[in-house]
Formats: C-alpha cells, sequence, structure tokens
C-alpha cells in the first residue's frame, strides 16, 4: 500500500502537480536545510518557509539527503572558507555584531561550516533544482506531451483500459501553467498551531524545564545532589524565582551544604535573545548552612580529602575544632580562583593565535562543531550584576548582617570590572566589617580584604573553640577582629589584630602558656579579661600560617594586666621578658653559637603556644 502512494504520488508529480517554481524552492530549501550543522534559527526559519510557502515537500526531502551528505563531505573545506569569510576578509567586527545581537545570535553564524557552507548551497541547489526541473520536463513530454514527441507511447495511451490504469496512478492531468498560490493554507494553519504550543509552554512546561536545568547545573558544580522545590521562570517578564534549594553536603550526605528559602532574580529579556544570562540583581533569602536533611542525598563525585595536619607546622585551621567546614569553604573559593585564572589565560591565549586556536580546536571535536564564538563574544555569557544575602541564620542576629556581592562573570577579563564583596552591618561598629576585591579582571594584581568585624562570640557556646594543640581552654568571651592586605591562590600577606574581651578561659592541667610555667599561666589566664594579638597570615590559601608580632603582643598582655592592676603579675612577666623594650636583642645570636635560638624566636613560640 505504501509502494502504491508512492508511485501514485511520483506520477502526479510528474503529470503536472507541480510547477517549476514550486520544485526550484523545495530544491533549494531541501539543501540549505540539509548543509546546516545543528538547529539554529536558520534551520527554524528554512523549515517555517518551506511549511507555509508552497514549495515541493518530495522535492525539499530528496534535497535535504543530498545537503547531509555534502554536509559531512565537504566539511573540512566549509570550515576553512569561513574561517577564512570571518576573519581574513576584514568583516570580522560585523560577524561580531551579528553574532552578539539580540535575536541573531541564534542563527548560528559562528560555525565556520554554516558561513563556509554558503557557496556550496548556492550551487548545489541550483545544479539541484535544474536537473529536477528538466527531468520533470522530460517525463511529461514522454508520458503526456503530444503524438509526436512519443508515438508509442501515445498510441498506447489511447487504449482505454490503459488509460483508466494511468488515471489511476498518475491522477488527473493537471495545467502546469495555472497560476499556483504563494502561500499553503494548511503550513499557515500548522505554523499557526505551532505558534501557540510554544506560547503554552511559557505557562506549563517553561518551569519544569527551568527547575531540571538549574538543578542539573547546580548539581555539576556542587558534586552532590541538589533539591528545589518551587522553581518558576518567566521569560516575558524576565525573572525567575528558586523556593527551598538545598545543596548536599559531599562530605555529609545526611546535612546540607547550603540552605536558603528563596532566591529570585531580575534578568534581561534583551541579553537573553543574545544568548547569555544576564540578572540585574538576585536576591537570596534565609541562608543556613549544616542543616540535617530528611533524606540523605547522593554523591556524585567524592571530594579530596583533607591533607593531614602537620605537628611540626601547623596551618591556621589546625589551631581551632571543626575548621573542616572552613578549610573546605576556602578550598572551593580557591579552586574557582585558580580555574578562573586558567580561562583568563586561555582565551588571551586564543586572542593572540586564533587561527591555531580555530584549527586545534576542529581536530578536537569536529569541523562541524568549531565556532568563532569564543573569538567574536563581547559580552560575558553570564553574568551577575548583584547579588544580595539577607536573613543568614549562620550569623547572630539574623537580620544584623547583609551581603552584597557585584559584578559577579564567567569572563571578568572581557567585564573589565573588579568583583567586590561587602558585608553591611545595621549593628554596632564598621557599617562595612568585611570588604573583598577580586581583581579578576587583572590577573597578576593580588585580590585585597578589609575586616574590621567587632562584637563575635567565642567559646564553646558559641561553637568556636581552639584545639587539643593549643592548652587553653576558651569558654567566652568576645571578639574584635581587623585586618587590611592582599592575597592570592600562592600568596597570603594580610596583617590582623584580634581583641577579645569579656575573656573566660582555662589552662590545661599542668600546662602553661608563654614559658611561665603552670601556676603563672593559671593565674594570668584568669585575670586576662581583655587580650590583644597582633600578627600576619602568610603562605598559600591552602595551607595559611600565622607569624605573631611578639612585641606589640607581649606588651598588650602586660598593659591590660597593669590596667586592672595586677602588677605582681606584671613584674613576674618581666622578670621572664626581661625589658620589653630590648627584645630584638634578647635573643641575638652570639657569634659562632649556631644553635642559640635567632632574634624573637623564642618568644614567638612561647606566643603561639598560646594561639
Amino acid at each position: 500500500m505504501f509502494i502504491l502512494k508512492m508511485i501514485r504520488k511520483a506520477g502526479r508529480f510528474i503529470r503536472g502537480g507541480a510547477s517549476p517554481l514550486q520544485i526550484a524552492l523545495g530544491a533549494f530549501l531541501g539543501v540549505f536545510i540539509g548543509f546546516i550543522p545543528g538547529f539554529n534559527l536558520l534551520t527554524l526559519l528554512a523549515v517555517t518557509a518551506l511549511v507555509i510557502f508552497n514549495a515541493h515537500l518530495g522535492t525539499a526531502l530528496l534535497g535535504l539527503g543530498i545537503g547531509k551528505i555534502c554536509m559531512h563531505l565537504l566539511a573540512p573545506a566549509s570550515f576553512r572558507i569561513g574561517y577564512a569569510i570571518i576573519h581574513n576578509f576584514g568583516i570580522e567586527s560585523l560577524f561580531a555584531g551579528v553574532i552578539n545581537a539580540p535575536v541573531l545570535a541564534f542563527a548560528g553564524l559562528e560555525r565556520y561550516c554554516t558561513i563556509g557552507a554558503m557557496p556550496f548551497i548556492v550551487l548545489a541547489a541550483g545544479l539541484y533544482a535544474y536537473a529536477m526541473i528538466k527531468s520533470v520536463r522530460f517525463l511529461r513530454t514522454v508520458f503526456f506531451g503530444a503524438g509526436e514527441a512519443a508515438p508509442f507511447i501515445t498510441r498506447i495511451a489511447g487504449f482505454k483500459p490503459v488509460a483508466f490504469l494511468i488515471r489511476i496512478i498518475f491522477g488527473k492531468k493537471k495545467d502546469v501553467d495555472a497560476p499556483k498560490p504563494m502561500l499553503r493554507k494548511s503550513g499557515v494553519v500548522f505554523a499557526g498551531v505551532v505558534a501557540c504550543f510554544v506560547i503554552a509552554l511559557e505557562f506549563f512546561a517553561l518551569n519544569t524545564a527551568f527547575r531540571w536545568g538549574a538543578v542539573y547545573a547546580m548539581e555539576k558544580l556542587n558534586g552532590a545532589e541538589v533539591n528545589v522545590e518551587v522553581a518558576r521562570l518567566s521569560l516575558f517578564g524576565g525573572s525567575f524565582v528558586l523556593s527551598g534549594l538545598e545543596l548536599t553536603d559531599p562530605e555529609k550526605p545526611e546535612y546540607n551544604r547550603f540552605q536558603t528559602a528563596e532566591v529570585t532574580a531580575d534578568i534581561s529579556l534583551r541579553d537573553l535573545l543574545a544568548r547569555r544570562l544576564t540578572v540585574s540583581r538576585l536576591s537570596v533569602r534565609g541562608v543556613r548552612t549544616g542543616t540535617r536533611r530528611e533524606v540523605a542525598g547522593a554523591v556524585y563525585e567524592e571530594p579530596p580529602p583533607l591533607p593531614d595536619p602537620d605537628p611540626d607546622d601547623p596551618s591556621v585551621f589546625d589551631y581551632f575544632k571543626d575548621a573542616e567546614n572552613v578549610e573546605r569553604a576556602v578550598r572551593f573559593v580557591a579552586d574557582l580562583l585558580e580555574r578562573q585564572k586558567e580561562r583568563s589565560l586561555e582565551r588571551m591565549e586564543r586572542m593572540e593565535e586564533p587561527a591555531r586556536y580555530a584549527f586545534e580546536t576542529a581536530e578536537s571535536i569536529g569541523y562541524l562543531n568549531t565556532t568563532a564564538t569564543e573569538l567574536l563574544r563581547r559580552h560575558p555569557a553570564l553574568s551577575v550584576r548583584e547579588i544580595e544575602i539577607a536573613e543568614m541564620e549562620i550569623l547572630e542576629p539574623v537580620d544584623r548582617y547583609k551581603v552584597v556581592v557585584s559584578e559577579l562573570t564567567t569572563a571578568p577579563v572581557m567585564a573589565g570590572k573588579p568583583t567586590e564583596l561587602h558585608v553591611f552591618s545595621s549593628g554596632p561598629g564598621a557599617e562595612t566589617p568585611v570588604w573583598i576585591g577580586l581583581n579578576l579582571h587583572l590577573l597578576q594584581e593580588p585580590h585585597r580584604l578589609r575586616v574590621n568585624m567587632e562584637g563575635i562570640p567565642v567559646g564553646k557556646e558559641a561553637g568556636f573553640e581552639f584545639s587539643d594543640i593549643v592548652p587553653v581552654r576558651l569558654l567566652g568571651g568576645v571578639a574584635r577582629v581587623e585586618a587590611d592586605g592582599r592575597f592570592q591562590v600562592e600568596m597570603l600577606d594580610i596583617p590582623f589584630s584580634v581583641t577579645l574581651s569579656g575573656l573566660d578561659m582555662e589552662i590545661e592541667d599542668g600546662e602553661s602558656i608563654a614559658g611561665m610555667g603552670p601556676e603563672l599561666s593559671g593565674v594570668v589566664a584568669s585575670a586576662l579579661a581583655t587580650f590583644s594579638l597582633y600578627g600576619r597570615l602568610h603562605g598559600r590559601m591552602l595551607s595559611p600560617r600565622v607569624s605573631i608580632d611578639t612585641s606589640k603582643t607581649v606588651s598588650g598582655v602586660m598593659s591590660s594586666l597593669a590596667d586592672i592592676g595586677r602588677e605582681g603579675i606584671t613584674d613576674a612577666l618581666k622578670g621572664r621578658f626581661d625589658d620589653i623594650k630590648d627584645l630584638p636583642d634578647l635573643f641575638r645570636k652570639e657569634e659562632g653559637d649556631e644553635d642559640a635560638p635567632s632574634e624573637g624566636e623564642e618568644l614567638e613560640d612561647m606566643i603561639r603556644s598560646l594561639f
């Protein structure tokens, strides 16, 4: 039945079912669709034209097959021609404008094989259309033309049984010269139905697709299961909402690494039509960490284990209990900074040698998949102008602090602006207790950090305790932290001071601090209500080290004890450390004494035994 149906269609086509214009239009659209790699706006427009205009579908389908075969066979040549047209003819800025323009960005003109295939499309479609039109005219002349053109066929067709059979197979003869309508009514109706279906997706299926895409992207970054209760995306409204967001902790799948009540964002529809996502404002509310999950989350990528602490050279993390989460957060940030720097360096290399990059990429992923996007893109693919994080339950009180991040992009060098993080406070102290400036757009420039926070609770109840390597139990108190310095992944240079007030601490049994002996250490610990520690963070982000300013720190201890009337303890300390003003000379090596402690080393070790 199918074979007979196809024969009838071919027969009707030959007898006069299509005009030369319909054949030519079908041939061109079919070859055009076949030559275009992938599915993009050009393909969509060509399919729409094929459906709406009265082009011959059979010719188009055959042309589609011819185009696909030629697309693969001519891919190397199309790639080279496309590269030459885009980069070597002085019209690179024109293509850059098209690729970055709204709507036109979806046309697929960034593919070298699409641009390079245009001469082949014109040539192949022209030859194919000419051959089809000539063949159809010849067959029509043979089977249905004048008697002198086909006398034998005409005599046979004169018999009524044969004429009846031809009528059944080929249908009624049509007037080829009769005017044909330009539009296909059924095609117009079909296009209208599809348009209504696309609009309906905005209300029914778009949220589901957005939720799936958001979860997939975050799981790739998190390495573990991500859950979203509600996801809403409005393309026409330019916004999206994520509610009940939970990110599983890969280290402890029973807990969440990050949880938030709601995430809302305003997005630029114009930039979205240019194939880039620009979020003008991203608002995060109700942030919590370390919350227990109802069901343990799946882990897709095991995080690398933390290195074992070095007892001879402990890092800052080794001085505190339960610092693993902080250490992992620092490692996560360092990894992001390092990867961002690598991507920026790769982009600079691509811009310096575009030909080498294009041809190496073509050898790696194929000619048909290689594009000029990375060479012609003018804006980052993802940009977030401002992120506001409020109602953070990880800090008390929850409404005191607000975090604002500005200019976060996937291509900082292209954006040309630093990424800044501000922590704003509505409580006492500095209005901006923390500021971080990430110079991601300047590859060799270090990042900046300023901290001026006060009223930070410390002690066991606050979850801030020293580890076992510190002979002090910190039971309670309030801290003020000040710091101002520079950092990179491979370099830290951050001078700091920590002032503890309202101290309540104890010395471990039999232990001593600063070389004072257990009894005197206990007296100092119980009497010291305020303590200031001065030093500098150095080393690397992944293994930060601390150096103590011993002169300044011990002077502060003595001043604090003197202020509260403990002159006896102060005298004991002076007797131990001699004159504080002469500390640099106190431990100076004698000539020839290689084993003597260097200048200030012994005293620094004593202070480090405390912190």
